[in-house]
């Protein structure tokens, strides 16, 4: 029931950057939003950005509840390779949706979908900037029932030196850990006490 149209959205009236192409965002004033909304703005996370974001087609499927969860301005105009393909209704383009299967058994499902190029980048996230973040965590309460840390900040850890690790790599950080540093250390301490006792 959520499908990404071609183009990128601009918007010369809301947006944070000059090509106008990192939108500002707003939450849909439907019901279906407004849990999300409200724990969100709970922590002050009325400012949203995505750069480089596609419109979506919204359509209520068999067995499927579509809601829309942000929004563009009505400023906004979808483009194509430079050329504008068209402009934002009035409520806005619809950027951020959440498809919800029917109780099927006792479950249910729930799928969100967010196309952008950036929505949680990494640099806004630092910044704690436009990273969106409590927008996200709210999304996980009402979709998982988890309860995020919504308010919190946010910790980046880098994997990939152990994801890309070889045995041979391995080995010689122990080597260089356990061999190297201790024998610098040992010299040194050598050094020193034979300075102090010429002197």
């Amino acid at each position: 029931g959520i499908t990404a149209e071609e183009g990128i959205v601009t918007d010369p009236s809301y947006a944070v950057d000059t090509s106008g192409k990192a939108v500002l965002l707003r939450y849909d004033g439907g019901d279906g939003a407004s849990a999300i909304r409200e724990r969100a703005l709970a922590y002050n996370a009325s400012r949203l950005v995505a750069a480089g974001v596609a419109p979506l087609t919204l359509t209520d499927a068999a067995g499927v509840t579509v809601t829309p969860l942000l929004r563009t301005h009505a400023t906004a105009q979808n483009q194509l390779k430079g050329e504008t393909v068209s402009a934002a209704p009035d409520e806005g383009y619809a950027v951020a949706a959440l498809a919800t299967l029917d109780e099927y058994h006792g479950k249910h499902g729930r799928v969100a979908l967010i196309a952008a190029e950036a929505f949680a980048d990494v640099d806004t996230m630092e910044t704690d900037g436009y990273g969106n973040k409590e927008f996200l965590f709210s999304l996980l309460t009402e979709t998982t029932g988890t309860v995020p840390p919504t308010g919190c900040g946010v910790v980046l850890l880098n994997t990939y030196p152990l994801e890309d690790m070889t045995r041979g790599t391995a080995n010689v950080y122990l080597a260089v850990l356990a061999g190297v540093i201790p024998l610098a250390v040992a010299l040194t301490g050598f050094f020193v006490l034979r300075r102090r006792k010429a002197n």
